[in-house]
């Protein structure tokens, strides 16, 4: 049983029964994300903290329950992993061991699953999630006909840094840049990814063109700021970026991958003009 973003439970997975929605289950769940071990109800009817509490929906087809409540990494409950019987009954210790167990597992799978979806270097998200975000939002901001923009900034010259300075140093350099990026994308709606080597790409949900340009030289602004020595050979005496951008408001008959290569194409001419500067897509 897990938990939406609002206040309704929901079956994520089951074996042996079909529950309703209104089902009693949900009451012991709800009350199990609240607790930090084990809950068992040996019977629904007779225990106090269930027999009369008016949360109960009329049924009486579960008499026994037991739960744990799962944790997502950062701590958060986020749902329950229970059995139930229609008749009272106790956990022996094994049984209660193994349910243990299986809590375990699942939220290493948790664990497993945001591992996945980070960046080891930077530890923002990668190119892979940034995809999925960016078709969910499209699709999303489709039905609201609002727009959205994307933002990509790669570091100028990186490879002249690297060069002089070691690849060590070039990984503390795009740290740094990752970090500092991050403060300036802090927005609900904002999503921030490492797209690639020296690349990072930025969602910006609900934002519309004149926005998305302001963040954007924010943003340009905030990495020159930082002050991290260039290589002798780089244009500027500082690290910078260049940003390219593109602002769209999805339409049902084209794809979201536009968008990004709208951004893509803008970011290829700030670095043709010079680098160290914003470029718009025009064209969008």
């Amino acid at each position: 049983m897990t938990i939406d973003g609002d206040t309704r439970l929901w079956l994520k997975s089951e074996h042996g029964v079909a529950v309703p929605e209104n089902s009693s289950i949900n009451a012991f769940c709800s009350y199990v994300m609240q607790r930090s071990s084990l809950v068992q109800v040996h019977d629904a009817r007779v225990d106090v903290r269930f027999s009369e509490n008016s949360i109960l929906p009329q049924d009486t087809s579960v008499a026994f329950y037991a739960g744990f409540p799962l944790k997502s990494p950062d701590g958060h409950a986020v749902g329950a992993l229970c059995v139930f019987d229609q008749q009272p009954r106790v956990l022996t210790q094994a049984q209660q061991d193994a349910l243990r167990d299986l809590v375990g597992i699942v939220q290493n799978q948790f664990a497993l699953g945001v591992l996945a979806n980070r960046d080891v270097l930077t530890g923002l998200h990668n190119r892979r999630f940034f995809d999925e975000c960016l078709y969910s939002e499209w699709r999303r901001q489709m039905r609201l006909a609002v727009p959205i923009s994307v933002l990509l900034f790669d570091v100028d010259n990186f490879k002249n840094y690297n060069d002089e300075f070691g690849h060590p140093q070039g990984d503390r350099c795009l740290k740094r840049i990752a970090d500092a990026a991050a403060k300036q994308f802090s927005r609900a709606g904002d999503f921030l990814a490492r797209y690639g080597g020296e690349e990072f790409v930025v969602l910006l949900s609900g934002t519309d063109e004149a926005g998305a340009q302001h963040k954007a030289e924010q943003l340009r602004l905030a990495i020159e700021d930082l002050a991290i020595e260039n290589a002798d050979d780089a244009d500027t005496a500082v690290v910078t970026v260049s940003v390219g951008g593109a602002t769209m408001t999805p339409k049902r008959d084209v794809k979201s991958s536009l968008l990004v290569k709208r951004a893509d194409k803008a970011l290829y001419e700030a670095k043709n003009h010079g680098r160290n500067q914003v470029w718009w897509d025009e064209a969008s």
